[in-house]
């Protein structure tokens, strides 16, 4: 529906009174409209400050270029991997390109102008009208750019959860390579030590049999025992390629970068079972970002029930008009303008309708995704507390009574074996079972850590400072 009121039609000055009343009546329709919709453009225009605060934070920390020193600590490859992992990148880009839709959602659609032009002169009282100027602004029902400002701010927000998400990740990425980088490295200096310790016995076993006092069988078993360890030092050094590579994958490195072993692991997390659920269940991303898309849809239901309300059109329209043929004619050739509205009628109850049933069910939908990653969080938390509490426990159990019960079983068989009341596969097997020990403690340790690690990115805080 479409009410068109000249402004400066010829002979307005005679036209009845009611018409005048119906013509300002409507002009002050308009001009009110027009004020109301462009108030709330420019409310919803503002978008999310927070977000783009931390964004452009975060796009400052990027900017910087970190630099890995000769003996970089862990921190050192965390802030590294933050700043030069292309996936936590790409999810950087994903959230900021959600961020700049606000604006675009929420602005008033992009006016219109037309241009008409009369093949064949329109001849009126006061002249042809040659050719026709109009431009068009559609206005949406109020609170619509609102509600849809709001839809893309939370859907922004999902998106930044995501990028939490992802960078927590990547952190537990880099921990779990550092710690299995450090792991191969002490099984690589274990091996060493142990094959010179063996090496040195070689030589006693060897001077004991040309001497007569032991048979060659010593002398074999410490050979073989020698031949076995060296093979397996030389797969572990093989295998040290493909272990720095998941450390450069984590990184976001260049091929090649020498990485060294790590001289030591963190201190250990102080993990407190009660205060990691917690955090868990209320620090989550995952969880995070499915509340932001339930504010969402519960926002795309408050704008589907704008869709049952009209949307306006505002125009103004002038006419080029030439002179009249009576040159005395009175306002020969003067030029109309006028000003119009027109009104969209949202009569398709049905569609409306739908529009609304679809966000109610997304709504849903998300709810019981929450509850979903909520059930399966609380399950993988409680698993990972006891594998942390068991590698907690056996690293003190080698640390405090295996480990050197093994060392003295080794010193007592040694005396033994040079006493000559033990022969020399006692003394391997001894050296063996504090050589799987120590190794069993590394692996514990390790363990923990990355246990510690993963807790920590689901709690999506850490619980100790990394050294």
């Amino acid at each position: 529906m479409t009410r068109y009121t000249s402004i400066n039609a010829p002979g307005a000055s005679g036209r009845h009174p009611v018409t005048v009343a119906v013509s300002a009546a409507a002009l002050w329709i308009i001009l009110s409209i027009a004020f109301l919709m462009i108030s709330s453009a420019v409310l919803a225009a503002g978008g999310s400050d927070e977000q783009k605060e931390l964004a452009a934070g975060i796009g400052k920390e990027f900017a910087r270029e970190p630099v890995l020193g000769s003996d970089p600590t862990l921190e050192d490859y965390l802030a590294y991997a933050a700043q030069k992992n292309p996936g936590l990148r790409a999810a950087y880009h994903g959230w900021t390109s959600r961020l700049e839709r606000v604006p675009s959602v929420s602005s008033l659609p992009e006016p219109v102008f037309s241009y008409m032009y009369y093949v064949e002169s329109v001849e009126t009282r006061v002249g042809p009208q040659r050719q026709k100027f109009s431009l068009r602004q559609s206005f949406p029902w109020f609170g619509t750019l609102g509600a849809r400002e709001s839809v893309a701010e939370q859907e922004a927000w999902a998106a930044y959860r995501r990028f939490q998400a992802e960078k927590l990740k990547l952190a537990y990425q880099v921990r779990k390579a550092y710690s299995e980088y450090y792991l191969l490295g002490r099984r690589i200096e274990v091996a060493r030590s142990t094959l010179e310790l063996l090496s040195g016995w070689e030589s006693i076993s060897r001077t004991r049999f040309e001497t007569g006092q032991s048979g060659r069988s010593d002398l074999v078993r410490i050979e073989i025992e020698i031949a076995r360890l060296s093979d397996a030092l030389r797969a572990l050094e093989d295998s040290k390629a493909s272990v720095t590579e998941d450390m450069i994958n984590a990184l976001g490195a260049p091929e090649g970068i020498e990485i060294p072993f790590p001289g030591a692991m963190p201190e250990p997390a102080v993990i407190e079972p009660d205060t990691v659920m917690t955090a868990v269940l209320s620090n989550n991303p995952s969880i995070l970002a499915i509340d932001h898309m339930i504010m969402r849809e519960e926002n795309a239901l408050r704008l589907a029930g704008k869709s049952s309300w009209p949307d306006f059109s505002l125009g103004l329209d002038y006419i080029d008009t030439g002179p009249a043929l009576d040159p005395d004619m009175p306002d020969s050739g003067k030029d109309p303008w006028m000003v119009s509205l027109s009104v969209k009628l949202p009569i398709w109850f049905g569609r409306n309708s739908a529009l609304k049933e679809e966000a109610r069910a997304r709504i849903e939908m998300n709810r019981y995704d929450r509850k979903d990653t909520v059930d399966d969080l609380r399950a993988r938390a409680e698993r990972l507390l006891f594998e942390y509490r068991d590698a907690a426990s056996k690293t003190e159990l080698f640390a405090g009574t295996l480990i050197p019960k093994a060392e003295e079983s080794l010193a007592v068989t040694l005396i033994e074996y040079e006493g000559g009341d033990a022969d020399f596969l006692h003394v391997l097997d001894a050296q063996r079972l504090l050589l799987d020990l120590r190794l069993e403690m590394e692996e514990a340790l390790v363990k923990r850590e990355i246990r510690a690690a993963e807790l920590e990115m689901l709690a999506g805080r850490a619980f100790r400072q990394v050294n």
